[in-house]
């Protein structure tokens, strides 16, 4: 996305051949006379870069000045000025100007600053707003081969080049951020802001603040204009999580957002334009908090243009050597391990593990089997208890009535037989935590081998 440059110059031919000769460089390009059309115009519009004239028909450009890097700190203004005088230039760098040009300015010159200082500035406001989603971008993340994720990476490839609105549905740690962040990446958008926000995470006497901006005065603590979170990812793409715990009023003002492209601070009577992409995701059936009254109808169906919907860990076991792979390569690094693989013995417990944390619980196991294992690799005695309980139950199935009633007795002798010499393997002939793994004690333990004799 261009950035946008607000030329603050009354002279209407010199301001008029600055507009024009900037716009040929894909800049869009607002135009102020006087200070309070300039005012007016910040507060209206997302300005990247302010061109000031100092001499202005209602009051000085310098008075401007303060102003404007009291609302955004972070914007850049460039000085012009007729006068010559060292004591202006001095002046206006204190007031915090990034620069300050005799007139007529140098065209050439005046093109290389205004790119220069949008690159800073964009590069500021990464390091700004990505804070809160940068861990989750160091996280390896891998599809997957199975038929299900397959499906959703066709789909992601198809709507990543669309502005459309996208809602992502799927258990909680399925990876919907990764992939809201697959298609902010796939997307024009690329190079501009990624903001992830847990709408769950924000008080609600805060959300309209942190999403919307607010003015000077709005609120007890209100000591200068701020933009808010959707300003701040003008250009880039916005992900709202857990899209079903914003209010209703606030669902009113989202609304806007998706149909007209503008917010509105608060305490602030006129609008403001903006050009961000909203994903959405939730792990509830915003369809049921409809009929519930809890959900606007109008606007899921702005938010759910496309709908994806992210499969559980448990419908894609066949994903798990991949991921497990994934995560040990970079636990590797993370925590200065040499671990290379994990034991087919292992492997099997991992994949009959029903997985009720989806991707983030396979994360955690991983890790701490790591700081385990060290080395070598991943055995069953390094992963939980609970997984090593699914696992042997998996390896030795229960008899059921359904069994020959005639054997049905001994079958259950000789399951408790295997399952018992199974956990034995497993704690590596310690009796106590085997028992343990079996949830029985050491006593009963004896007592089923020695019926089983």
């Amino acid at each position: 996305m261009p950035g946008s440059i607000l030329i603050v110059e009354d002279d209407v031919s010199t301001r008029l051949f600055l507009a024009t000769s900037i716009r040929r460089d894909g800049y869009v390009v607002r135009e102020a006379s006087t200070v309070e059309e300039a005012l007016d115009q910040l507060q209206k519009h997302p300005i990247d870069l302010v061109i000031l004239d100092l001499g202005l028909p209602d009051r000085s450009g310098m008075e401007l000045l303060p102003e404007v890097t009291a609302s955004d700190p972070n914007l850049p203004v460039i000085v012009l000025t007729s006068s010559q005088e060292p004591a202006d230039a001095v002046l206006a760098m204190k007031l915090r100007a990034c620069d300050f040009l005799i007139k007529p300015p140098n065209l050439v010159s005046l093109k290389q600053i205004i790119a220069h200082l949008l690159n800073t500035a964009q590069l500021h406001d990464h390091i700004e707003v990505l804070k809160s989603s940068q861990g989750d971008a160091s996280q390896p993340f891998v599809l997957g081969k199975s038929r299900a994720m397959g499906q959703v990476l066709e789909m992601v490839e198809d709507v990543a080049p669309l502005p459309t609105s996208v809602l992502i549905l799927g258990e909680s740690g399925t990876g919907k951020e990764r992939i809201a962040r697959l298609l902010h990446d796939r997307s024009p958008r690329a190079r501009h802001p990624f903001i992830a926000v847990n709408t769950a995470a924000i008080p609600d006497n805060l959300m309209e603040s942190e999403f919307f901006g607010a003015m000077r005065g709005s609120y007890s603590g209100a000591t200068k204009d701020r933009k808010g979170i959707i300003e701040h990812t003008h250009g880039g793409t916005l992900f709202l999580d857990e899209i079903s715990s914003m209010k209703p009023d606030l669902q009113v003002k989202l609304l806007r957002v998706l149909e007209d492209g503008k917010v509105r601070r608060l305490g602030s009577s006129s609008d403001i334009e903006v050009d961000t992409r909203i994903i959405s995701a939730s792990n509830q059936d915003l369809q049921e908090m409809i009929q519930a009254g809890t959900f606007r109808e109008d606007l899921y169906y702005r938010l759910a243009v496309v709908v994806i919907e992210l499969p559980p860990l448990r419908e894609r076991l066949e994903d798990i050597p991949d991921l497990t792979a994934a995560y040990i390569d970079h636990f590797n690094r993370e925590l200065s391990r040499f671990v290379e693989g994990v034991t087919p013995e292992a492997l099997s417990c991992l994949k009959a593990y029903s997985w009720p944390g989806n991707i983030r619980e396979l994360r955690n196991v991983i890790e701490r089997a790591m700081i385990r294992a060290k080395e070598g690799e991943i055995g069953l005695e390094h992963l939980p208890r609970e997984l090593q309980r699914v696992s042997l139950r998996a390896i030795s199935p229960r008899p059921t009535a359904r069994d020959d009633p005639g054997r049905l007795a001994h079958s259950l002798v000789d399951y408790d037989k295997q399952l018992i010499s199974q956990a034995l393997v497993q704690a590596d002939g310690d009796r106590e935590y085997a028992a343990r793994l079996l949830g029985i004690t050491v006593e009963e333990m004896d007592r089923r081998l020695a019926a089983s004799s």
